[in-house]
C-alpha cells in the first residue's frame, strides 16, 4: 500500500485562495472536492495527477463542509452562512440549494443508501433532508452548542452527532 500526502492549498498555482476547511474523496476515489475560504468548491481529478478540473460556485459563503453521495454523482456543500448546495458531478451542475437558517454549516453527510443528507450547525442544530425532493424532513434538537461531525451507521439507522 501506498500512501501519499498532497497538500491541496499549495498543490497548483489555481489554488492560492486561503485555508481549505474541507475535503472528500468520492467513493470511486476520481474526485477529491476541496471547499474553501473562497467560497468555491473544487473538484480535483485524481487520476490526472490531481489537476483541478472543476471550480463549482455559486456560494455566498465559505465552504466548510462536502460530501458525496455514495454512487459518486452527487456532492453536498454546505457554507458558513447556513446554505447547502447539491451538484452533479458530472457536469458540475447545481441541482439546488438548501436554506438552514441555523448558522455556520460545520457538517454534511449522506446516508449510505443516498436517499437521505444530514446537515448540522454552529447553533447546534441537525437536519435530515430528502436528497429528491430537498425537503427537510427531520430536524434534531437539543444539542447545547454548536455540532460539528455527523455521521451515518452503515446501515443507515442511525445518525451520530
Amino acid at each position: 500500500t501506498k500512501v501519499e500526502a498532497l497538500d491541496v492549498e499549495h498543490h497548483q498555482p489555481e489554488h492560492p485562495h486561503g485555508v481549505v476547511f474541507t475535503l472528500a474523496y468520492c467513493p470511486a476515489g476520481k474526485w477529491l472536492a476541496t471547499g474553501t475560504q473562497d467560497k468555491v468548491v473544487r473538484l480535483w481529478y485524481t487520476e490526472n495527477r490531481y489537476a483541478c478540473k472543476r471550480w463549482l460556485l455559486g456560494h455566498r459563503g465559505e465552504v466548510r463542509s462536502v460530501d458525496f453521495s455514495p454512487n459518486g454523482e452527487v456532492l453536498v456543500s454546505g457554507s458558513a452562512i447556513g446554505r447547502l448546495r447539491l451538484w452533479r458531478v458530472a457536469t458540475g451542475e447545481c441541482l439546488r440549494e438548501l436554506n438552514c437558517d441555523d448558522g455556520v454549516v460545520r457538517s454534511v453527510c449522506f446516508c449510505p443508501k443516498g436517499s437521505l443528507l444530514a446537515s448540522a450547525s454552529s447553533l447546534g442544530m441537525v437536519r435530515v433532508w430528502c436528497v429528491r425532493t430537498g425537503e427537510c424532513v427531520r430536524v434534531l434538537a437539543g444539542h447545547s452548542g454548536r455540532v460539528r461531525s455527523l455521521a451515518y451507521s452503515l446501515d443507515g439507522k442511525c445518525l451520530a452527532s
